[in-house]
């Protein structure tokens, strides 16, 4: 993630962060929730509370970056 940053770091600041998914299993790992069924309402909730910070935002198959636009 930092690379991705640095990028975009002389015209926006990382207001956030999250993981996609964190502690779900990737969508394409189908076969997983099927199997995880009973767990994935726990597994959701716990993705919602932690994904958002740090070191869990940079475990997710997937990151989303919230950038505010720096005033020159």
């Amino acid at each position: 993630p930092s690379i991705f940053v640095n990028i975009f770091k002389p015209y926006f600041k990382v207001e956030k962060i999250i993981g996609l998914p964190t502690f779900l299993p990737p969508a394409y790992l189908n076969d997983y929730y099927v199997r995880l069924r009973q767990y994935t309402s726990l597994l959701e909730k716990i993705d919602d509370l932690l994904s958002p910070h740090f070191p869990f935002n940079r475990f997710g198959d997937q990151n989303l970056f919230v950038f505010k636009k720096v005033i020159l």
